[in-house]
């Protein structure tokens, strides 16, 4: 399989998610890792400014971004990896991000 990872960061930077209407996000992470399966996934973390209101960021807000995210992971990797997609306030990830 070849490694898309690098493609796949290009388009989820959190310009990119703009310009296809979602709401502006403050970094996006994403890395390959071990599920608790064994198996081999892609993180991703969709990362938003601390003072974003939780409003912003009920489900029904943010399941077409995340189903985004995930749709274009596996047309990428043609469905062979999970997308593992976490969203959530900067303060939040501030230990797996630094």
């Amino acid at each position: 399989m070849r490694d898309d990872l690098d493609e796949i960061r290009e388009r989820i930077k959190p310009d990119e998610l703009v310009k296809q209407g979602f709401p502006r996000l403050r970094d996006v992470q994403i890395f390959r890792g071990i599920d608790s399966a064994g198996e081999e996934s892609f993180y991703v973390y969709l990362v938003f400014p601390d003072r974003t209101p939780d409003k912003n960021l009920a489900w029904k807000r943010i399941a077409p971004m995340v189903s985004s995210v995930r749709d274009l992971i596996w047309n990428e990797t043609g469905a062979r990896l999970w997308p593992y997609v976490k969203v959530d306030h900067r303060k939040e990830f501030s230990g797996r991000l630094a």
